[in-house]
């Protein structure tokens, strides 16, 4: 079982690979997708208490639900925590 920060790792991880932040923008369904099914529940929480930590932002409502992004100015922020806690670090793209 992972812990809540291995979670909200591999949630920032995703949305820093797909470059959401400035313009990008993903889908709760296609974030909570990188974790697993029985975990599913618990990221969205998660999600939820990062958008309160402004970590994560609401983009805005689209027609399938709300679209979160990252927070450009906290990036460097967020870059330490996934290499602090994310399996697998090295692989970032950004």
């Amino acid at each position: 079982m992972a812990t809540d920060d291995q979670i909200l790792a591999r949630i920032l991880y995703k949305l820093l690979n797909n470059k959401c932040f400035s313009k990008g923008h993903m889908l709760i369904e296609r974030i909570v997708s990188s974790v697993p099914k029985h975990e599913r529940g618990r990221a969205k929480d998660i999600l939820r208490r990062a958008v309160k930590q402004g970590l994560i932002l609401i983009y805005g409502s689209t027609n399938q639900g709300l679209a979160y992004q990252l927070n450009i100015q906290r990036l460097a922020e967020i870059t330490e925590f996934i290499k602090k806690h994310y399996s697998n670090p090295d692989a970032m793209k950004v």
